[in-house]
């Protein structure tokens, strides 16, 4: 088992949609970290996760764009078909 913690700043107001197994509420979280590179240059890094949250309307409201969040869950995979291979 694989469990993720994440702490960033919510990108854009979340989606939030019903299915036929509950609500889910699609958004993206952003990481951003500061380092210096080879040259002791200053740079920025920022990394954006897509995250799902079922079942939880009562939270749902406070997914806005610019709120702090931390999240705990399990990271998922998307798989991609065509012709020539198959991804995973």
């Amino acid at each position: 088992m694989i469990k993720m913690q994440l702490i960033g700043y919510i990108g854009q107001d979340a989606r939030v949609s019903s299915t036929e197994h509950g609500s889910v509420a699609n958004f993206s979280v952003a990481h951003s970290e500061k380092y210096k590179d080879s040259q002791g240059v200053q740079k920025d890094r920022t990394t954006w996760v897509d995250c799902s949250m079922w079942d939880r309307p009562a939270l749902h409201d406070y997914l806005k764009k610019g709120q702090l969040v931390f999240l705990e869950g399990f990271p998922g995979t998307k798989q991609y078909e065509n012709r020539e291979q198959r991804i995973v």
